[in-house]
């Protein structure tokens, strides 16, 4: 290449369409396309029911304890968000969830008082079955 300025430009672009992709993204994507062949047309019908299975799961646990936390968000969505009942628990929810090794983000950076935290409900599976163990331990059996 004779321009410096093109090459640059052709080294960074490649650079940028080599970059290694992580097994962790190939899988999922493999998983979805895996579902198109196998289930023409289905794909927002599976995430739909995954979704559901997932916050039944959720609220079933959280159901247990009533009187220790509020699950305010409507099934189906991307996020619960939970009020610590608890006076102590209140003043802090996002760390409740932390010391059972939950990620939970404050109620303050959405709004709303520290007695509330927000917790991601999309994971790859074996990340949600985590935090569904996480929960349950938290809530107790």
């Amino acid at each position: 290449m004779k321009n410096p300025v093109v090459a640059a430009q052709m080294a960074l672009y490649m650079s940028y369409s080599t970059l290694p992709i992580s097994a962790d993204v190939l899988h999922r994507a493999y998983r979805v396309l895996q579902n198109l062949v196998d289930y023409p047309y289905d794909l927002f019908n599976f995430i739909g029911k995954e979704l559901e299975a997932r916050w039944s799961t959720a609220n079933s646990i959280l159901g247990r304890a009533p009187d220790r936390f509020n699950q305010a968000s409507v099934a189906g969505t991307f996020y619960m968000f939970i009020e610590c009942l608890y006076p102590e628990e209140a003043k802090n929810c996002a760390g409740v969830f932390a010391s059972a090794n939950i990620t939970a983000e404050k109620g303050s950076g959405f709004g709303v008082t520290n007695a509330w935290a927000r917790i991601e409900m999309v994971e790859t599976t074996p990340t949600y079955n985590i935090l569904m163990d996480h929960l349950n331990a938290l809530v107790g059996y």
